[in-house]
C-alpha cells in the first residue's frame, strides 16, 4: 500500500506540467486570446467615440502595427515556444518597458530622448551623510536640479527643509542618449 501512495505522488509533478501545457496551447491556439481581446477593446472604444453609425471610416483596424506588435512582445507571441510557456507559467519575467529603436541606412549609433523617472533630491547623497553637496551631483543630472534655487540658505548644500521642499522631487526629466 505504501508503493501505490508512493507511485501516485510521484505522479503528481508530472501530471500538472502536462496539464498546465495541455492549458498553454489550448489558450495560444484558440481564437481570443490576449492579443485579440485587447484589439476588440480597442475597437470598441473606437465605436464609441466614433457615435453609432458615424465617425471614422477606419474602424476595422482600431490599433496600428506597432501597437500589435508591442502586444505580442509584451504576451510572449514573438519568442520561442519554451520562453513563452516559461513567461506564462510565471517563471520568466514578462517584458514591461521595451523600446525599440530603427538605425538608418549605414548607420551605427542612434540618439534618442528617455524619460528619467521621478526621484527625490535626496537620492543623489552618495555618501549618504544626510547632506547633498553641489559636487555630488553628476553633470548630467545637475541641468535638472535647480542646486542654487534648492540651497536657499547659500551654504553650498541641500539638507533640512530644503529637502522638504517640493522643489526637491525632479520629474518630467528627460536625457538625451546615444545608444
Amino acid at each position: 500500500m505504501r508503493d501505490y501512495f508512493i507511485r501516485r505522488f510521484l505522479l503528481i509533478p508530472p501530471t500538472l506540467l502536462g496539464i498546465s501545457m495541455v492549458v498553454f496551447a489550448i489558450t495560444r491556439l484558440a481564437p481570443g486570446g490576449p492579443v485579440e481581446q485587447a484589439m476588440m477593446q480597442m475597437q470598441q472604444v473606437s465605436e464609441d467615440r466614433g457615435g453609432v453609425g458615424g465617425g471614422r471610416g477606419d474602424t476595422d483596424q482600431a490599433i496600428s502595427e506597432e501597437q500589435k506588435k508591442q502586444l505580442e512582445r509584451r504576451y510572449g507571441y514573438d519568442k520561442p515556444i519554451w520562453k513563452a510557456y516559461l513567461i506564462w507559467l510565471g517563471v520568466a519575467p514578462m517584458e514591461k518597458n521595451f523600446k525599440e529603436f530603427k538605425f538608418d541606412e549605414n548607420a551605427t549609433e542612434v540618439s534618442e530622448r528617455i524619460r528619467i523617472p521621478r526621484f527625490h533630491v535626496a537620492a543623489l547623497d552618495w555618501d549618504g551623510d544626510g547632506f547633498v553637496y553641489r559636487d555630488e551631483v553628476p553633470d548630467h543630472v545637475a541641468r535638472y536640479v535647480k542646486f542654487d534655487r534648492l540651497d536657499t540658505d547659500g551654504d553650498g548644500l541641500i539638507d533640512g527643509y530644503e529637502a522638504d521642499a517640493n522643489e526637491a522631487i525632479i520629474g518630467r526629466a528627460r536625457e538625451r542618449v546615444n545608444l
